[in-house]
């Protein structure tokens, strides 16, 4: 693994043009948990993951700043080096990215690669940037930091080749024209940037900074903004709203609770919500559906992180596997003060029981999460 310079520390040396925008929290407050529904042993487990996560957590300065003369690495972090592999140093957040995260790095510069030279960009290529939810979570609010500090419009940005459709209308919807966006293939080419534009993460692993609360307001302002046609018609309470995974065009093959089709059915019959399927939407049509939710449903993933854009003080309910014990979730309802519920699937036996397990949910468990909506 290459040599790491942390930019909070030794990287602020080499650092210009320096803006902090947030200073460091030593403690960011309690989580909001609500029902847990499952095995004790599993109950008690994710409980004391949060109370652990509480009292340790924390959160680095977020800051805006450039460095001079770096190349880009396939992780997306800016590289020091002096031409050759040996020597490279990359320049990122420990707190932010574990060694395991860092491992995955490849050498930034090779000779048989072609060279592009860029003059000045924002790197927004990361592990996982083909996926909706870290686009919400880890690249859109880097934009609105970015954004309280230059003109989108006039900053140039690389993604890497091959992102999805639905990234590049969140960039045009951003203010970031497509005449700004440089497609990079790490492995096929060497990026040489002489001023390259970094922007903290508002997330660091399982810990998300309170702050997000603030970055979903304003991504739902500009979307709203941009609706044409009004609000969407949608049968039933949108009030209370089961986020489905069904309609999605590439299937899953992870953590899918397996009899969702009847669980959702089930509960909407019940409370009179809504099933929804956020891409037969636009994205502002999906942000105004999402505005008035006091109560959100569905599979722990990226559908359920549009709760940034939910009521505050609202309850979001996840379905998930006997060992996904994930905290995203928790740490975006705890930014915008909401309530999380969990209920703890089963595996098949032989499917293994790890966090990417696939489960399902008991007709005892729908009723205990029924028992629970009527209340809340």
């Amino acid at each position: 693994m290459p040599e790491i310079l942390d930019v909070v520390q030794e990287g602020r040396v080499l650092a210009s043009d320096w803006h902090e925008i947030a200073p460091a929290q030593r403690v960011l407050g309690d989580y909001r948990l609500g029902r847990l529904i499952g095995p004790d042993h599993l109950v008690h487990s994710f409980h004391n993951k949060h109370q652990g996560n509480a009292a340790a957590d924390g959160f680095s300065p977020l800051f805006v700043c450039e460095f001079r003369d770096v190349l880009v690495n396939n992780l997306g972090n800016y590289v020091v080096s002096n031409g050759s592999t040996e020597t490279e140093v990359q320049i990122t957040d420990r707190y932010q990215q574990s060694n395991q995260y860092l491992a995955g790095a490849k050498p930034a510069w090779a000779p048989e690669r072609q060279t592009v030279r860029i003059e000045s960009a924002c790197i927004l290529m990361r592990p996982g940037d083909h996926i909706f939810g870290h686009w919400l979570v880890d690249i859109l609010p880097r934009l609105w930091l970015l954004s309280q500090l230059r003109d989108l419009s006039k900053t140039v940005f690389v993604l890497r080749q091959g992102t999805p459709s639905f990234a590049l209308e969140m960039m045009r919807l951003a203010g970031v024209p497509d005449k700004n966006l440089i497609f990079f293939n790490p492995y096929r080419e060497n990026l040489s940037l002489d001023r390259a534009i970094y922007v903290s993460n508002l997330r660091a692993n399982q810990t998300v900074h309170p702050i997000l609360s603030d970055f979903g307001d304003w991504w739902a302002q500009r979307l709203l903004a941009q609706l044409s046609c009004g609000l969407p018609q949608i049968a039933g309470d949108r009030r209370r709203i089961l986020v489905s995974r069904r309609a999605w065009q590439k299937p899953m093959e992870h953590r899918i609770c397996i009899n969702a089709t009847e669980v959702e059915n089930y509960i909407a019959r019940a409370i009179g919500g809504v099933v929804l399927h956020p891409q037969s939407f636009s994205l502002p049509e999906q942000i105004a559906l999402f505005l008035d939710a006091e109560v959100l449903i569905g599979e722990e993933g990226s559908g359920l992180h549009n709760s940034i854009f939910a009521q505050p003080g609202g309850h979001v309910m996840t379905l998930r596997g006997p060992m996904n014990h994930s905290l995203i979730q928790s740490g975006l309802c705890r930014a915008r003060n909401q309530t999380l519920h969990a209920v703890f699937g089963e595996t098949k036996p032989g499917d293994g029981a790890g966090r990417e397990s696939n489960f399902s949910i008991s007709a005892a468990q729908i009723d205990q999460l029924i028992a629970d909506l009527v209340m809340a």
